[in-house]
Order: structure tokens, then sequence, then C-alpha cells
């Protein structure tokens, strides 16, 4: 299954039953953000972000959105994007990130940087200096929560947003 998003102005919620069903995508109105992305079904293959709907830039990916998406191999994320909430790509099994050997940082890429957004660290490290990739451009939420031995962070300059609570907890 493939969807792409078509308004930004609109929390999307995708009803596995409906997809499956009816082929149809059902859409509530959201009185948050207008530029944030929220997605819940586990039915998708492939996902197309557009960078703007209307002139209004879609500039977030909400909390958990995609969790749980075993099935999705595939997401096209703009450079639009600015944020990543917590947890956005959690369970997503089937989708090319990218994981740095020396510092177990889990990244997920788009068509510019491999590393776009760095979403987790997915194994202990005990080094108390961490190293995030150079063409980074968001840390997302939570991305490094309580990774306590961290006492540095080499952020490169690429980096153009940190998300909420990113490194909480850090306490190295």
């Amino acid at each position: 299954t493939e969807f792409m998003l078509t308004d930004p102005n609109l929390t999307l919620v995708v009803e596995e039953e409906a997809l499956a069903e009816a082929e149809q995508v059902d859409y509530e109105k959201s009185a948050e953000l207008k530029s944030r992305l929220c997605i819940a079904t586990e039915a998708l293959e492939k996902l197309e972000i557009p960078e703007s709907y209307n002139g209004i830039p879609v500039t977030e990916i909400a909390s958990s959105a995609f969790a749980g998406m075993k099935d999705l191999k595939s997401i096209s994320i703009p450079d639009s994007i600015l944020r990543v909430g917590k947890d956005a790509f959690y369970g997503c099994i089937s989708l090319p990130y990218k994981i740095d050997s020396i510092n177990g940082l889990q990244y997920l890429g788009n068509e510019k940087s491999s590393h776009y957004v760095l979403l987790d660290r997915k194994r202990s490290s005990v080094s108390p200096i961490l190293s995030i990739h150079n063409t980074t451009v968001v840390i997302a939420d939570g991305a490094l929560e309580n990774y306590v031995q961290l006492t540095l962070a080499h952020i490169p300059a690429s980096v153009r947003t940190i998300g909420d609570y990113a490194f909480r907890g850090c306490t190295g």
C-alpha cells in the first residue's frame, strides 16, 4: 500500500480496516500545529511526505507518528522537516536505517543526506564523547535521552534543530 500526504492542515488517521476494505483515507481536522504529520496504521509500505501543501510547509513529524509500522519500507523525508517527535519511527523494522558503528546511533536519511535525522541510540556505549554525523540536520525529541555516560557531544553545524528532551538524563 502506498500513500502520499496531501494536506498538512489535517491530522491524518488511517484505519487499517478502512484502508483494506474501502481503500480510502479518513481525515480528521487538527487544532494543533498545522504542519504536523500524524499517521496511525501498519498497512503502509511507502510514504512520501511533501515539503508543502498549498504553500504551507510540512515541518514536523509528530511523536509516535509511525510507531509500530513494521511494513513501512520507504519514507521520503523532505528538507522542510525540522522536528521529529519522540519514537516517531519506533518499531518500523523495515526502514533502511543507518547505524553508526562507533556510537551505535540510529539515523534516517533523505535524498540529500543519509543521516538527516538522528533518531536514537541503539546500543549501550561506554564512551563519554559522542560525535554526531556531519550531515545530520535534525536531532529527534528524546534521541539521546538517558545516555548517562555522555559528557561531550560534538554537534555539527549542519544541525538546525535539537528536539525536546534530546539530551535529558545525560548526567555524565
